[in-house]
């Protein structure tokens, strides 16, 4: 299964979002991204990550500049603004610029 989200912008498309039901086309579906010369912060959340992070960090460790993890703390509690401070303080921690990427790691 394959779904595809246009996410536009004053009507003009700016990106995607791939829904799929493996991870084996994710390179491919990427690779206008520029992968090499970005940096990717996986983000996930508790219960999530020991189900696909490492799958995940493996794909992207292959091609990009640099790749790091931020995971929080599973729960609709913890889906707040102290938890987007943390990544926002995670990203600078890890010198993160505008080029770079976030994947959202999700089941």
């Amino acid at each position: 299964m394959k779904n595809i989200i246009p996410v536009s912008e004053d009507g003009k498309k700016i990106y995607e979002i791939h829904l799929e039901t493996s991870f084996d086309q994710l390179l491919d579906s990427m690779k206008s991204m520029d992968l090499e010369h970005r940096k990717i912060c996986i983000v996930t959340e508790g219960n999530v990550a020991p189900l696909y992070l490492g799958e995940v960090y493996k794909i992207f460790k292959s091609v990009a500049k640099e790749v790091v993890t931020f995971s929080f703390a599973a729960g609709e509690a913890h889906k707040q603004l102290k938890t987007v401070e943390q990544l926002y303080g995670h990203l600078i921690e890890h010198q993160f610029e505008r080029k770079d990427m976030l994947i959202a790691d999700r089941k």
